[in-house]
């Protein structure tokens, strides 16, 4: 927000303000560089590998044009959504732009297991990271549902069966997303 004043004059007259600055709101950057078309772009971690979801939100000066260009801008590191409402910022935070911190706890997870039972660190490693790119990669390409999918690779009284059994006793794995998205949506009103 510091250097923003320097930049508040440099835009074109059909130009707008695009922000990446978490925490720094639409009212606050206005509040600098007046009522002009402004965008709110929040990407996530991905975004660095081109597979990023960034969140666009604007102002009621954002054109069609303006909205085309950012959009195009942003797609280049992946899928862009755009926010009819503040509201939709904090959701889609807690999903998109925690849910790399998310994921990366449950690989984590896995990969401790993995060691668990007796591979090294860098086999355990690959074996999680890429058993959940592949799998990634196969829902995207499925018309099954998540659900669909799971059951077809679990067959009855195998080994994933066993393992399911653990993981989705009295829902837990459920459960806990659940609570952990709610605890994340909440900090995020209150950080408004």
């Amino acid at each position: 927000m510091d250097v923003l004043p320097e930049y508040a004059f440099s835009r074109k007259p059909q130009g707008c303000f695009v922000s990446i600055a978490a925490g720094c709101s639409i009212d606050q950057i206005a509040g600098i560089v007046g009522e002009k078309a402004i965008v709110r772009v929040m990407p996530n971690l991905a975004a660095m590998v081109g597979l990023g979801v960034s969140r666009l939100y604007a102002n009621a000066k954002y054109t069609e044009q303006q909205k085309t260009e950012v959009t195009k801008l942003f797609a280049e590191t992946g899928t862009c959504i755009l926010l009819s409402s503040k509201d939709e910022i904090d959701r889609l935070t807690t999903i998109i732009g925690s849910g790399p911190g998310y994921i990366f706890e449950v690989m984590r997870s896995y990969v401790l297991a993995a060691k668990s039972i007796g591979f090294d660190d860098e086999t355990a490693h690959t074996l999680v990271l890429d058993t959940i790119a592949g799998t990634v990669e196969t829902a995207r390409q499925s018309a099954d549902t998540l659900e669909e999918l799971r059951t077809s690779v679990t067959s009855e009284n195998g080994t994933t069966q066993a393992g399911l059994a653990e993981l989705m006793r009295d829902r837990k794995l459920e459960v806990l997303f659940q609570i952990t998205v709610q605890a994340a949506y909440n900090r995020a009103i209150g950080l408004r």
